[in-house]
């Protein structure tokens, strides 16, 4: 049995990363087709997530809910009852997973693509998120690691670096870092990365300091 569970863009409540759980109505479950991709022979950097096909749900009171009765364009979104599900958005992430016979399938996101008021269906497609991780990574450096929200740098691991330092921390009782993190929690390995600079170790860009 194939199911699809979504669920709602607005959180119930502040914490929640995701809204209330629906198990939607697919109009014909064996007519969803799943494409399984992980990587690429030629492409062993790449990465791929499984995804389905577009397939159809229904005009069931279930769907109609979650979609907000999105197919209906004289509706407007402060029209919608604020103790319904609110108004649909296409252009906000809608988390969901394709389950058979109660195990996720695939985990992703739901797409809908199509509205058709003549049949009275919603056109949906489901994306895998394995591959995001990678996507989001592929431009980031080790520093940027140390870079908050805001843009600042989070100086509190720095370490300046010196041949005492470097031997200091091999002693686990001894904080060498700016910030005071703890004893032991940075300690240099006795490795030539053969990069420029002093100690041949990871530098900020303009200072002395190495991560």
């Amino acid at each position: 049995m194939i199911e699809l569970v979504a669920y709602e863009q607005k959180p119930q409540a502040s914490n929640d990363a995701v809204g209330k759980q629906h198990v939607l109505d697919i109009a014909n479950g064996g007519s969803v087709s799943l494409t399984y991709e992980v990587g690429k022979g030629d492409n062993v950097l790449g990465r791929y997530s499984p995804f389905s096909q577009t397939f159809r749900l229904p005009f069931t009171n279930t769907n109609t809910a979650f979609f907000g009765k999105y197919y209906n364009v004289n509706i407007q979104p402060l029209q919608v009852n604020p103790a319904e599900v609110p108004r649909f958005n296409i252009h906000q992430k809608v988390y969901a997973e394709i389950r058979v016979d109660g195990i996720p399938i695939i985990t992703g996101s739901l797409q809908l693509k199509n509205v058709y008021n003549k049949s009275e269906e919603f056109e949906v497609a489901v994306f895998g998120m394995e591959a995001n991780i990678f996507q989001e990574l592929k431009d980031q450096k080790l520093i940027d690691l140390f870079i908050n929200s805001a843009g600042a740098q989070n100086v509190d691991y720095d370490v300046n670096l010196s041949a005492n330092q470097i031997s200091s921390s091999w002693n686990l009782s001894t904080d060498v870092t700016q910030g005071s993190v703890g004893p032991g929690v940075i300690t240099f390995p006795l490795a030539d990365y053969g990069l420029a600079g002093a100690y041949n170790f990871l530098h900020y860009e303009n200072n002395q300091y190495g991560i």
